[in-house]
């Protein structure tokens, strides 16, 4: 997969922070929902990780689309 394509599947930690209030989440809520590990959802929410290999879950889970 082309650096491209990643950077199209990232998720936006702002947009996952503020839904996660929103739906009065944790992000230890959201890890459980997704099949992620807190740690890993803590990397996407900052900016460390793109989230591309839980993009499809935590939309699910959230109910929001990636930009």
């Amino acid at each position: 997969m082309s650096t491209k394509n990643k950077l199209k599947a990232n998720i936006n930690g702002k947009q996952i922070k503020i839904r996660l209030i929103e739906l009065g989440m944790s992000q230890v809520d959201l890890a459980r929902a997704t099949g992620a590990s807190k740690h890993y959802i803590n990397h996407i929410i900052s900016g460390y990780r793109s989230g591309y290999k839980y993009r499809e879950a935590i939309e699910k889970v959230l109910g929001i689309k990636s930009e």
